[in-house]
C-alpha cells in the first residue's frame, strides 16, 4: 500500500511524535509498503536527510500547549501545496498524527480523499482546546475513518469532546534495538551509581523533583551521579545547573542532545 504520515510539528525537532513516525515508517517498509512523511521542518537538508519526506511549511510558530510547545506551521502556502500533492500521489491510506491539531493535519484532513486514520498523542487534565476548536473542526473530524490513542489518558481526553470508538495502541519499542547489550560508557565506570534523566527541559518532565530527590538519594549513597540527556536550549539548561549545587548535588552531568 502507499500511506502517507502527516505531522504537525517541527520534524528535527526531537519529540515522540517524531520519532513515532520514525519508527512506524521504518516497519511499515519493511512489510513492503510505501511511505511518505509530510510535516513542517526548519530543517532545509531535511528531504536529503529521510527519504520520501514532504516539506510542507519551513516557518515554526512555538506556541504554549500543555507546559510545552508546540513547534506549528502556520503558512499560507498550506492549502494549495497539499492539494496538488494530494491528487498527484493518492495515497491509500493518510495517517493524521494529532489530526486535530492545526494547520497541516486538518488541511490533509479536508483535502484527503484517502483511508485517514488518526492517531492522538495528547493527555492533559484541560480538554479546552478541543471544546473551543469544536464548531470548527468537527466536521473535519468525522472524515477520520479509523482513530487511535497510544494511552487510555489521551483516549479520555479526546472524547470529552469527539465521542467515538477509539482503538488504544500503545507507543512501541524497538526491543531489539533497545535490548541490544552496549559498551559501558568510559568515562562513567568509576564506581558512581549513575542514575539517567532523558528527555526535554520541560516543566511536565519533573526535572526539578528529580534534582530534590537527588538530594535524598546522595544522603544514603554520597557518590551517586545524575546525568541529564536530552536536547534543551540553554536558557533552561542555565537555570537547572543553577538549580543543582542550592540541592547540594556535586555530581550533575548535562550532556546535551545524544544519539539513539
Amino acid at each position: 500500500m502507499r500511506i502517507l504520515q502527516v505531522s504537525p510539528y517541527d520534524f528535527p525537532y526531537p519529540g515522540g511524535v517524531t520519532q513515532h513516525i520514525l519508527n512506524l515508517e521504518r516497519e511499515l517498509r519493511s512489510r513492503g509498503h510505501e511511505v511518505a512523511i509530510m510535516a513542517p521542518s526548519t530543517d532545509n537538508q531535511v528531504e536529503e536527510k529521510f527519504p520520501g519526506f514532504v516539506r510542507i511549511g519551513s516557518r515554526v510558530v512555538p506556541l504554549p500547549v500543555n507546559q510545552s510547545r508546540a513547534r506549528l506551521t502556520l503558512s499560507p502556502q498550506l492549502v494549495p501545496r497539499v492539494r496538488r500533492y494530494l491528487r498527484q500521489q493518492r495515497f491509500d491510506i493518510v495517517h493524521l498524527q494529532e489530526p486535530l491539531v492545526p494547520a497541516l493535519p486538518l488541511t490533509v484532513l479536508q483535502y484527503s480523499t484517502s483511508v485517514n486514520v488518526g492517531t492522538f498523542h495528547a493527555a492533559r487534565n484541560s480538554a479546552l482546546f478541543y471544546r473551543t476548536t469544536r464548531p470548527l473542526i468537527r466536521r473535519l473530524q468525522r472524515r477520520l475513518h479509523g482513530k487511535i490513542a497510544v494511552s487510555e489518558a489521551a483516549r479520555e481526553l479526546v472524547f470529552r469532546s469527539y465521542k467515538g470508538d477509539y482503538r488504544i495502541i500503545p507507543n512501541g519499542i524497538d526491543v531489539d534495538f533497545y535490548g541490544a547489550p552496549q559498551p559501558p560508557t568510559g568515562e562513567l565506570q568509576d564506581g558512581k551509581l549513575n542514575i539517567v534523566f532523558v528527555g526535554r527541559l520541560e516543566k511536565r518532565k519533573g526535572l526539578d523533583y528529580l534534582l530534590r530527590a537527588m538530594a535524598l538519594v546522595c544522603q544514603l549513597r554520597p557518590q551517586a551521579r545524575l546525568i541529564v540527556i536530552g536536547a534543551f536550549r540553554p536558557g533552561p539548561r542555565r537555570a537547572y545547573m543553577r538549580q543543582a549545587p542550592h540541592c547540594g548535588l556535586r555530581h550533575v552531568v548535562f550532556t546535551g542532545f545524544v544519539s539513539d
